[in-house]
């Protein structure tokens, strides 16, 4: 999809917010080091590239980012087990992290820094460590609703994505590929049963115009105006209302959850370098810039929410256990593309 002059303005409010970040937490300039930290990645590319920056300038090491969906970046971990490339997973949900864990693949690290993060966000362990939690919920983009259901309330409830009207005026995330598509998934699971779950969802896959394969795309093609409903993160949602965008979002009831974290990968050509930059992003001025760039909720409790973000125990969370979604994730996936995979891609 080509960039629009509204996601122009916001890469460069981003970068205008970055120089400013750069200029308040930037020490002297520290000498580089000789090997880059290469992270996998499905965070958002303005966000990963604002805290590889400021790392790069607060230590001297270099560091690269590759971006992909959160499914492939199991699969490639998993794939170059015997050879490892990577060092850094970042921004994985801990589910999948857990399912990394599970694969070998992830070195124990207990980072210093842990003892700043709660102990429900990280690995007791030491596998991974949560470094920002995302609540779901639904976006609405308030024109384009009131413009094809005038009168019509706003769908506020999980049940309430599954009024007839809103038949192929849903977009949401595929959770085959994307994080945010299996903690929608496995919400619905945790908050029904199973079995009732899967009636839910094939009532709701008739509302779906189209899955994507990405988290933060639902959020974005609902503000461009192109449908009017979507499932998403909060906090992408909060990224296009700060652009000007006309949406609205809401926490439904028993509201979906997961937390990103951070692991070391197991065998890193660059282990030490990756080890630095774990106990960098868990420190209060890394936690306090991930915050401010993804407005997402933040895992250390010293740190303030961005302005206007709901406070966590003002929600209604469902109940949530990591281990068990990781445990669950492959077959949910291959459940899902089992009932609704074909008629998915067709969509």
């Amino acid at each position: 999809m080509n960039a629009t002059p509204a996601r122009t303005r916001l890469w460069l409010c981003a970068l205008v917010v970055g120089c400013a970040l750069l200029a308040a937490f930037a020490p002297p300039p520290a000498v580089a080091q000789s090997r880059t930290v290469l992270i996998y990645s499905p965070l958002h590319e303005i966000t990963i590239a604002s805290l590889t920056r400021v790392f790069y300038t607060s230590t001297g090491q270099t560091v690269e980012f590759v971006r992909m969906p959160a499914a492939e970046i199991v699969a490639r971990v998993v794939a170059e087990k015997a050879r490892p490339r990577a060092d850094v997973v970042l921004g994985l949900s801990a589910a999948m992290q857990e399912e990394l864990r599970r694969s070998g693949v992830l070195d124990r690290y207990l980072s210093p820094a842990r003892a700043d993060v709660p102990t429900q966000f990280r690995d007791a362990d030491g596998y991974w460590t949560g470094t920002t939690v995302h609540v779901q919920g639904i976006t609405v983009n308030v024109d384009r609703y009131r413009k094809e259901f005038p009168g019509v309330r706003f769908p506020r409830t999980y049940d309430d994505l599954l009024e007839p009207r809103l038949r192929g005026h849903i977009v949401a995330p595929n959770p085959t590929t994307s994080g945010a598509g299996f903690t929608f998934t496995i919400t619905q699971i945790t908050r029904l049963g199973e079995e009732r779950a899967w009636e839910y969802l094939a009532a709701f896959d008739k509302n779906v115009r189209f899955y994507t394969s990405g988290s933060s795309t639902p959020a974005n093609v609902v503000a461009a105006g192109e449908f009017p409903v979507a499932i998403s993160y909060a906090h992408d949602a909060e990224m296009v209302l700060r652009d000007g965008r006309p949406i609205r979002f809401l926490y439904p009831p028993k509201a979906g959850w997961e937390m990103t974290a951070v692991s070391v990968v197991k065998g890193a050509p660059n282990s030490e370098g990756a080890q630095r930059f774990a106990d960098w992003l868990l420190s209060h001025r890394a936690q306090d810039l991930m915050t401010k760039i993804s407005l997402a909720y933040p895992v250390r409790l010293d740190v303030a929410l961005p302005k206007g973000v709901t406070p966590l125990k003002e929600l209604d969370l469902v109940s949530y256990d990591v281990k068990i979604a990781s445990i669950h994730r492959a077959r949910v996936a291959r459940e899902w593309t089992r009932r609704f995979g074909a008629a998915a891609a067709g969509k």
